[in-house]
């Protein structure tokens, strides 16, 4: 008895000496953690208001996701939900990114809680990354470049992360900041661009689908699908408009691609492999739906394949829906082989790279509240000073006295006279600066329509045409680059487009001016508008536009019309319009 006691008492002390090293120890590793329980309370206030603060640097960023979400929000004669479910959007997924990235962090933090554990590099790193976020944002802010602003906002949340709670923090909650960049639109130039391709790719593959599996004698014109004639010699044909461009489904299936990669059972590289899928699987779903809409039109109805039409509108569901089906069919055929060869390609683990972040429990870490509060509120007064548009320009006439108002073309005098833009465009072009002259021939019906908007000092004033035609309902057709000699040893780069609208079509010819710098290139013209501004010089920008109506498809009239104004025309611009 008295040996058990004797060993008892040296058993307690042992577990009492070791009780005593961890607490040592523990309060040796609080202060490199730069945690400490104490601080909670002000580490959770420091949090809201930095995240309040973010909000405002990045208000008018916010504000213009919020017009790509939902593009019909400014138009005061809808009902709510009128203006949240109409127009063209490619990002209707925009709204759910932030929530989900909300409860992805919701649910990393019941599992880890932050684990913190500052060092010398993480703190580097943060603060690189934090100020290279900060200094980008205001660039983008000053060039006007939504998108590049809000992916500034990842590197600011990702170094604000290292700086906080070191690499452990960063490495717990990494994946709801990567996410934040399925929020961000892409510029709708690029739309125009990846919608074009698109839907050509997708057009011509479905076109070779339908002659080569289901013998159907089908061959595609522009933007139109030529079927055989139906009964008694009728014309049938089908356009490819840009939402069968599979572009928003693509986008959209990217983004739900990632989540399902997040929440698979496949692990390592085969995650990978099924978010990569989401690409191809959108582009190979949407080459089946136009295939089956070339096979209603044909045997059934153009009425039920064309837009509006009952089959056209279900299939828009469908080919989203088909697409999952493949992204599950892909899981399942991986886990089902990993099976065959016993191979360990499956994990039902939710977030099991959580498994190697070392919890260090609930405890908020200590930051530097009043330097990083500092640049944040320098950040907002500075935002809100660049973002601000300057009106020198509003009520300019530059453009109207840029060229006269009657020109003679091909031996004949054309008057003209001047019209308005819509007020909803103006306030998006953010100038009043414009020319909109149809010039026209007392002889016949021939004219050319003249558009020049112009801005001295504010980037955004002009947009891609392919956009605006777009958005007022044009279907384009063809694109092309046509070289015009317009004076001696000047030859000028141009782009064409041909566009169609309910029958009617037209040729347009269009290019940038940024200073001296005449190109068909939108980056081009916004990055030189934007250096001369920095340089001190004339950071002024124009958009020329020459339109002509194609009548009996004589596409070839129309083209030699609007070069003729170009010659004539283009100089006085040149001269002009600085």
């Amino acid at each position: 008895m008295v040996h058990r006691s004797h060993d008892q008492a040296v058993q307690d002390k042992d577990h009492a000496r070791r009780k005593a090293e961890d607490a040592v120890r523990l309060l040796q590793e609080v202060p490199a953690r730069g945690a400490s329980h104490y601080g909670q309370g002000g580490a959770i206030w420091f949090l809201f208001v930095s995240l309040a603060l973010v909000c405002a640097a990045w208000w008018n960023t916010f504000f213009e996701m919020w017009l790509r979400w939902f593009p019909a929000w400014t138009r005061q004669n809808m009902s709510l939900s009128e203006r949240l479910s109409e127009g063209d959007s490619y990002y209707t997924h925009g709204p759910l990114v932030p929530l989900v990235s909300l409860a992805i962090s919701f649910f990393i933090y019941r599992r880890v809680g932050l684990p913190a554990n500052r060092t010398h590099g993480s703190t580097c790193f943060g603060w690189l990354g934090f100020g290279c976020g900060i200094l980008m944002h205001l660039v983008s802010v000053r060039a006007g470049v939504m998108f590049l602003s809000g992916f500034s906002l990842i590197g600011v949340l990702g170094g604000a992360l290292l700086l906080w709670g070191g690499w452990p923090l960063a490495r717990a909650y990494w994946l709801p900041v990567m996410f934040l960049f399925f929020m961000v639109p892409l510029p709708m130039g690029a739309i125009a661009a990846l919608n074009f391709k698109l839907k050509f790719l997708a057009g011509e593959s479905a076109v070779g689908v339908s002659r080569q599996l289901f013998g159907i004698p089908v061959y595609m014109e522009g933007s139109f699908v030529h079927l055989p004639p139906g009964q008694g010699g009728q014309i049938k044909k089908l356009m490819v408009e840009n939402v069968c461009s599979g572009l928003r489904s693509l986008i959209s299936l990217t983004y739900f691609g990632s989540l399902f990669a997040v929440v698979c059972r496949a692990r390592g590289s085969w995650r990978l492999f099924l978010l990569l899928a989401a690409v191809p699987v959108a582009v190979l779903s949407n080459i089946i739906r136009i295939t089956c809409l070339a096979l209603v039109a044909h045997y059934y109805s153009v009425k039920a394949a064309a837009p509006d039409g009952a089959f056209h509108d279900v299939s828009g569901i469908l080919v989203f829906v088909f697409a999952l089906a493949i992204l599950f069919s892909l899981e399942w055929t991986i886990i089902q082989l990993g099976k065959l060869f016993k191979c360990n390609w499956t994990d039902s683990r939710l977030l099991g790279y959580l498994d190697g972040v070392k919890e260090f429990g609930y405890v908020l870490p200590r930051f530097r509240h009043p330097v990083v509060l500092g640049v944040l509120v320098v950040c907002i007064a500075l935002s809100f000073n660049l973002a601000s548009p300057s009106s020198a320009d509003l009520h300019s006439a530059i453009a109207v006295q840029a060229v006269p108002k009657q020109v003679m073309l091909d031996g004949r005098m054309f008057g003209s006279t001047d019209h308005q833009l819509p007020e909803l465009a103006l306030v998006v072009l953010q100038t009043r600066d414009y020319l909109y002259r149809i010039y026209r021939a007392p002889q016949d019906r021939s004219h050319v329509e003249l558009l020049i908007v112009f801005s001295a000092n504010n980037r955004k004033g002009t947009h891609e045409p392919e956009v605006c035609l777009e958005g007022s309902g044009y279907q384009i057709t063809h694109q092309g680059i046509c070289v015009v000699d317009v004076e001696p040893d000047w030859p000028v780069e141009m782009r064409e487009i041909i566009t169609e609208k309910q029958g009617r079509e037209m040729y347009h010819l269009y290019v940038y001016k940024a200073g001296d710098v005449f190109t068909t290139s939108f980056f081009r013209q916004q990055l030189t508008i934007f250096l001369n501004g920095l340089a001190g010089g004339r950071s002024g920008g124009a958009l020329v536009r020459f339109d002509v109506p194609i009548t009996g498809g004589q596409t070839d009239q129309a083209r030699e019309m609007a070069l003729a104004a170009v010659r004539e025309l283009l100089g006085d611009i040149r001269r002009n319009l600085n």
